[in-house]
């Protein structure tokens, strides 16, 4: 039996190599591709981050703030997601612990849950994070059903009323960055 520290050190070197894996765009077909959620995860307590008590900490935002995530996103890969989450299961509960993220991906899309919060855990309803999705990819993704696009982040709520940050990624990227360098 590993001790507990060597056994999430093992983890969370496993989860880093499955969340950094580069998906090709839109070289797969529908068929071929799975919705996968991961996490969740700690955040990197390292880094910066707002803290509950500062001027940077969350705050009830009602438009979507838009995001370059280094790569661009195949905009059907995030219909696609935002179509699972909202209508295949929408009411199921993804644990969020304090200072914690998750993500689904889908293709060239992904979709991060993050906590910023030190002390306060939630839950997060799959409907949720596909409504804030959606609303970052309506505000941030002007183009056409099978452009491209660059990301976005938008607020939602986990079922205690906590502030989620929901940010639209590419599945290249990681879900954790410091929210005051969010590119």
């Amino acid at each position: 039996m590993l001790p507990t520290k060597a056994l999430f050190s093992l983890l969370a070197a496993y989860a880093s190599l499955a969340s950094t894996a580069a998906v090709p765009a839109a070289a797969a077909s529908p068929e071929d591709k799975v919705l996968v959620f991961e996490g969740p995860f700690p955040m990197n307590t390292t880094l910066e981050g707002p803290d509950s008590s500062s001027a940077d900490a969350p705050t009830l935002s009602k438009r979507a703030v838009c995001l370059w995530s280094g790569s661009n996103i195949y905009i059907p890969d995030i219909n696609e997601m935002v179509r699972q989450l909202q209508n295949d299961w929408p009411d199921q509960l993804k644990y969020l612990p304090a200072r914690s993220y998750a993500s689904w991906t889908w293709g060239a899309a992904r979709i991060c849950a993050q906590n910023w919060y030190y002390a306060d855990n939630t839950h997060i309803k799959r409907w949720e994070a596909g409504w804030a999705a959606n609303e970052a990819k309506n505000h941030c993704c002007p183009g056409g059903p099978s452009s491209w696009c660059g990301g976005g982040k938008q607020q939602a709520h986990g079922d205690s009323g906590l502030p989620i940050d929901i940010v639209v990624r590419h599945s290249s990227s990681t879900c954790y960055f410091s929210s005051s360098n969010p590119a």
